[in-house]
């Protein structure tokens, strides 16, 4: 039997990364209960199940401030019959010392995590012993006892990512067509569920003329999301399928259809979310929505939370990253907000106040550009450099 000694560490990463790299037939958790609640440990347990399913844990209480009581500690778990590994790749300075001095001493195999190149090292020789395997959105969350319980919106065919994209530009260079366009469709379509138009070409709602636009009802023919398009003092057309339906019926949905698929492009990314819907306590048996998320990455195993705003963001939106980026990704949460402003030259409060959380922004001048692709690939890097020390 292979035994792995985890010294619990609040960063999911460094506990869940090394487990499921070295494949243990057991893992003894340390950790101390003044300082980390039990459910914690155990969650790293939950979602290390998921892929290891018969494996066993043990768990143990240590004052971290106890150099000599961690080493007692230590000393007093390692197994006598068994092949046991300490890993030392997270748990604080004391508890790295400890687990170095007691491997030394008893002759154990000591292992770490480099994130950064994606190995698992032999510490005394720097030896590789086999490539870390990279977590998804699902791990982490199993791994802070929450569950992803779908997605808010359709996910898109490959097929369709091209004029979906062209779509999305043609909306960030036209908003006020699509403003008018998604405003008249949503009043139409209030309750109905075919997937054929027929309205007056101007209605009247809450006192104002509402039209769609022209233009945009032909580009939008063009790329395939209608059909049987006619334009007089009726509009009438068929939507060609339920999701582009949902599509031209949903304002701020373009926006995040956008970075999703341009985050599909982005190298050594493991996971996209589009829509990604929270539940933050799965383990009470009730299945509640508690987020939803715009758009999730994982990269180098590290998960990124992007907000999608086709308007103008305020604090609440910088608020929510924060929020959802330190509860999964503890102190090494990442996140980016998109926006449709000019927040940036603005040098508005709310950038003032992602920048000073650590996170990134992306506004329309990067949207405008022709290179937002490139821009957002280098936005990821940039986050996760300081994180993983590049």
């Amino acid at each position: 039997m292979l035994v792995q000694i985890e010294y619990y560490d609040n960063d999911v990463l460094t506990n869940l990364i090394s487990i499921l790299s070295t494949k243990p037939d057991k893992v003894i958790f340390i950790y101390d209960k003044d300082v980390f609640n039990k459910n914690s440990v155990e969650n790293i347990y939950r979602a290390s199940k998921v892929h290891l399913n018969n494996l066993q844990y043990e768990i143990h209480t240590v004052d971290s401030d106890n150099l000599e009581a961690i080493c007692t500690v230590t000393q007093q778990v390692v197994p006598i019959h068994d092949e046991c590994i300490i890993d030392l790749t997270g748990g604080g300075d004391l508890m790295t010392i400890a687990g170095y001095q007691i491997g030394q001493r008893l002759g154990l195999q000591m292992i770490y995590a480099d994130i950064r190149k994606n190995k698992i090292l032999e510490v005394e020789t720097g030896k590789i012993l086999c490539n870390a395997v990279k977590l998804s959105i699902e791990d982490y969350l199993t791994a802070k006892g929450a569950a992803l319980l779908g997605n808010s919106h359709l996910v898109p065919k490959k097929e369709e990512y091209k004029n979906i994209l062209l779509m999305a530009n043609y909306i960030f260079h036209n908003l006020s067509k699509w403003q008018r366009t998604c405003k008249y469709n949503q009043i139409t379509l209030s309750g109905r569920t075919s997937l054929r138009f027929y309205n007056k070409k101007q209605i009247r709602y809450n006192g104002q003329i509402v039209s769609p636009s022209p233009d945009f009802l032909r580009y939008a023919e063009k790329l395939g999301f209608i059909t049987e398009l006619k334009m007089g003092k009726v509009i009438e057309y068929t939507f060609t399928s339920e999701l582009a339906k949902q599509y031209l019926t949903t304002y701020g949905i373009w926006l995040e259809l956008y970075v999703y698929l341009q985050a599909q492009k982005i190298k050594g990314i493991s996971d996209v979310r589009l829509g990604a819907m929270i539940d933050w306590n799965a383990l009470d048996g009730i299945r509640n929505v508690g987020n939803e998320i715009d758009v999730v990455i994982s990269k180098d195993s590290r998960p990124i939370f992007i907000s999608c705003k086709l308007t103008n963001a305020n604090a609440a939106a910088v608020n929510e990253i924060i929020v959802n980026m330190r509860r999964v990704g503890g102190p090494r949460g990442k996140g980016i907000l998109v926006t449709y402003s000019d927040i940036k030259k603005d040098n508005s409060g709310v950038y003032q106040r992602a920048a000073s959380t650590g996170i990134r922004v992306l506004d329309k001048s990067d949207l405008l550009s022709g290179e937002f692709g490139d821009r957002l690939k280098r936005t990821v890097d940039e986050v996760l450099a300081k994180d993983i020390g590049m």
